[in-house]
C-alpha cells in the first residue's frame, strides 16, 4: 500500500529527501524552487531527459558569486518580435576556427570564415620619411599590376621648416601625388584621391622630394586594391 505527503498547507519552506551527508533538499525560496544540500548551503544539479521552463531566460550558474571567475551567464528569449515557436538544434561537435551558422529552421553547423578575395581587400603600405630623406628620391613599394590606387596620404607628424613632396614613379613623378597637395610646413593629414586607371604591369612608387629641410618628420600612406 502507498502512502504520499501532502505539502499544501505547511509552514515549511523545504524538504528533505534522504537521509545523512547525501540528502537533497527541495527548498522555496521566493517563489522559486531551489534543490540544494541538506546544508543548504549549495546547488546541487539536476539529472532530467528534458528540460523544461516556464521562464523567459536559462540562467547558468544561478549561484554566482558575481566575482572572479564566477559568473552567471544568462540564454534569453526576445521579449517582441516572436510570430511563431523556434526550436534550434546546435551540431554534433565543435569544429575549431568555425562560426556558428543556421538555416531558416534553426538548424546549426560550423561555417569557415571565408577569406576575402583579392578584389574585396584594400591593401595599404606606409613609408616615414624625415627631413633626411630630402635631396634623393625616397623608394616607397612595388605596386602591383593592374592594382588600383584609391587614396594617398602624407602625414605630416612635426613640421617641416622647408620642402615639398610628390609621389609617383620615374617618368612621372607626381602620378598619385602633386607637390600641391600637401603643406609639409603644417604638421596636418594630407589625402589625395588619384584618377589613375590600372596598367597591367607592376610600378616602383617613389617619392620625390625639393628643397632643403632641417627639421620634420612624417609619413606615406597608400591605399590600393586590385579590382575583378
Amino acid at each position: 500500500m502507498s502512502s504520499y505527503l501532502d505539502l499544501k498547507g505547511t509552514s515549511e519552506s523545504g524538504f528533505n529527501i534522504g537521509l545523512g551527508s547525501g540528502a537533497v533538499s527541495l527548498q522555496n525560496s521566493s517563489s522559486e524552487l531551489h534543490v540544494k544540500n541538506k546544508a543548504l548551503s549549495a546547488f546541487l544539479n539536476i539529472k532530467i531527459s528534458e528540460l523544461l521552463s516556464v521562464s523567459n531566460q536559462l540562467t547558468l550558474n544561478e549561484d554566482a558569486t558575481l566575482s572572479g571567475a564566477s559568473w552567471k551567464m544568462i540564454i534569453a528569449r526576445p521579449t517582441s518580435g516572436m510570430t511563431s515557436s523556434v526550436t534550434y538544434t546546435l551540431p554534433a561537435a565543435p569544429v575549431n576556427g568555425y562560426f556558428l551558422s543556421t538555416d531558416a529552421s534553426g538548424n546549426m553547423n560550423w561555417t569557415p570564415i571565408s577569406s576575402p578575395s583579392t578584389a574585396d581587400k584594400v591593401a595599404t603600405d606606409s613609408t616615414s620619411f624625415s627631413f633626411s630623406d630630402f635631396g634623393s628620391a625616397l623608394s616607397l613599394f612595388t605596386l602591383p599590376a593592374n592594382a588600383l590606387v584609391s587614396e594617398v596620404q602624407v602625414i605630416v607628424d612635426s613640421a617641416f621648416d622647408a620642402g615639398d613632396v610628390e609621389i609617383g614613379l620615374l617618368g612621372n613623378l607626381s602620378k598619385y601625388m602633386p607637390t600641391s597637395a600637401s603643406d609639409l610646413s603644417d604638421a596636418s593629414q594630407y589625402s589625395s584621391t588619384p584618377t589613375q586607371i590600372p596598367v597591367g604591369t607592376t610600378e616602383a612608387l617613389i617619392a620625390t622630394f625639393s628643397g632643403s629641410p632641417t627639421s620634420g618628420t612624417g609619413r606615406i600612406v597608400v591605399f590600393y586594391s586590385i579590382p575583378s
